[in-house]
């Protein structure tokens, strides 16, 4: 039997995995705003549900990174299905959001049926966004979401496939992975989260 030596943390990157098996989230490194409800799922292996309540965002986001920023080479993949309501402001989201000012500043994939049958992809600075469809068209089937970032550029991957480079408007300072949902008029937005993972080079 060939010897496999043990899996090690790279000392020069920052990482994190969150599975979500056993419980909803850690509240001591996850924060819950918005008006909604997070649900364990036990049915699905260990899940999370993200709903945002009609009309109203519900989102959770990692509030103990300092390390992760687009110069550092952050990168974020998270793995889940999308449930956004159709019709006005649905919608479901993830990615990076900047510890200050998060509304205005992220970059993140998103599925809005309302606005466009696509998975888009979006950067933000400052509350002036660069959007873009990525040709794959939204479902409610489970997919990789990931962002890999590094100064000038964010590249978008979709199941392992490059979707998407963007170039402009990419937001500056610590960055936070996040989760969202928001619901329609009249009807609530799920987002069924099943890992994350995050990794950067360290400051």
């Amino acid at each position: 039997m060939l010897w496999t030596p043990p899996i090690i943390p790279n000392p020069i990157k920052a990482e994190y995995f969150d599975d979500f098996a056993g419980v909803s989230y850690e509240n001591r490194l996850w924060t819950a705003t918005g008006t909604g409800s997070i649900t364990q799922l036990d049915a699905l292996g260990g899940r999370v549900r993200i709903r945002g309540n009609t009309n109203n965002t519900y989102r959770i986001f990692h509030n103990a990174f300092g390390s992760y920023t687009v110069g550092a080479n952050a990168r974020a993949a998270i793995y889940g299905s999308m449930t956004p309501a159709v019709g006005a402001n649905g919608l479901c989201e993830c990615g990076f959001q900047t510890a200050a000012s998060p509304t205005l500043n992220y970059v993140k994939w998103q599925y809005e049926p309302n606005a466009s049958s696509f998975f888009k992809t979006v950067c933000m600075s400052g509350g002036t966004a660069t959007i873009t469809d990525s040709n794959v068209a939204g479902d409610n089937n489970n997919h990789r979401f990931e962002m890999v970032c590094s100064t000038g550029a964010v590249w978008f991957y979709l199941d392992g496939v490059l979707r998407m480079m963007v170039i402009n408007n990419i937001p500056a300072g610590s960055l936070q992975p996040f989760v969202g949902s928001t619901g329609s008029a009249a009807a609530v937005s799920d987002f069924n989260l099943d890992w994350l993972e995050c990794t950067g080079d360290r400051a």
